[in-house]
């Protein structure tokens, strides 16, 4: 069974991979990613098995410095990181996600 924090239909907007929806999968939609990360670190440190974490619709902002710092300690554990993030609509560079990359796999939506 995964877990979900935030809105389980938005995660049907993303057209998540049914390979994602593992048994020991962890989700974060939108403003729910840090609570996500914080429950994957906590659970990973308690020596229980997290094997995905997706984050979707995370927005770049300061607060997003604190889940990527989390994120290295959670890529630690082997777990596999998907984030799927938006583009913002103003000047979009593509250097800004090259820091986010080194801790999961990126995809990005204009959307």
């Amino acid at each position: 069974m995964c877990i979900i924090f935030g809105d389980e239909k938005k995660i049907e907007f993303f057209g998540i991979p049914q390979v994602l929806y593992g048994d020991f999968s962890v989700f974060g939609v939108e403003d729910h990613c840090k609570e996500a990360t914080e429950f994957t670190l906590k659970t990973l440190n308690k020596n229980e098995r997290v094997e995905i974490l997706v984050l979707l619709g995370l927005e770049l902002n300061v607060e997003t410095q604190n889940i990527l710092r989390s994120l290295q300690g959670i890529q630690s554990f082997g777990v596999r990181i998907y984030l799927f993030l938006k583009i913002p609509k103003k000047n979009p560079k593509l250097e800004i996600y090259k820091g986010i990359a080194e801790r999961g796999m990126v995809l990005l939506s204009k959307n």
